[in-house]
């Protein structure tokens, strides 16, 4: 853990942990990344932060988050995507509709859907997906709706099938 490596690098150090399974040590990079972010923020406090350094920040909130949820930390992982998807509504460069960014948007879209399935946040949820099906048209917004619908229904019908069990 150096902390001479740009943010960028560990970015790509807690992606190898993560693909190795490593989650808490591929946490902990994110996690310094985004201090590195935060410090070079405060440090050049006097100038916006750059669309490069925004989408930095949503992609290490993002990979951090995953390694939360992959660790049962569904709270942790419901800020992080909550954080995510803010760094990308902050993003007014000319690119933040492009497919990356969409992309990121969507990916975050459906680990916060997921977080919150997980973290039995109904109520959250519930207004996650009013609101996915109030103002996104997207197919891929709506298949998040469709998957947490259905996560539903099969929750209620493996509940119901134990309960005849007894």
């Amino acid at each position: 853990l150096s902390l001479k490596k740009t943010p960028l690098d560990l970015k790509d150090e807690g992606n190898i942990l993560y693909k190795a399974s490593r989650f808490k040590d591929a946490e902990e990079i994110y996690t310094v990344g985004l201090v590195q972010l935060q410090n070079q923020a405060k440090v050049g406090a006097q100038c916006e932060c750059s669309s490069d350094d925004i989408r930095l920040r949503a992609v290490l909130h993002s990979n951090r988050g995953n390694c939360r949820f992959e660790r049962g930390n569904y709270k942790g992982a419901t800020q992080d995507s909550k954080d995510s998807l803010l760094h990308l509504d902050k993003d007014n460069s000319q690119n933040s509709d492009c497919i990356g960014i969409k992309t990121l948007r969507n990916k975050n879209l459906w680990r916060l859907a997921r977080a919150l399935f997980y973290g039995k946040e109904e109520e959250e949820l519930k207004k996650l997906i009013a609101k996915i099906d109030a103002s996104y048209c997207d197919t891929f917004e709506k298949n998040i709706v469709s998957f947490v619908k259905s996560m539903e229904y099969s929750k209620n019908f493996v509940n119901a099938s134990f309960m005849r069990q007894e």
